[in-house]
């Protein structure tokens, strides 16, 4: 079966891609809270949408041993 994903390999890869896209709102979120800013919306919200579509995933492939 070498080459062929299982869902859970698939949904995996997915939830990795989600981490990465989370990397820069993540980042800009951070910075404006150190400088004692207020966070730019659009991070909060890209971050907001990226959890809500990996918590669907985590939900798909159930609970980690």
């Amino acid at each position: 079966m070498h080459g062929i994903l299982t869902s859970t390999e698939a949904i995996q890869r997915h939830l990795d891609r989600l981490d990465r896209q989370s990397t820069r709102p993540l980042r800009a979120v951070l910075a404006a809270q150190a400088e004692e800013r207020t966070p730019d919306p659009a991070d909060l919200n890209r971050l907001a949408a990226l959890e809500a579509e990996a918590a669907r995933l985590r939900g798909l492939i159930g609970p980690r041993s």
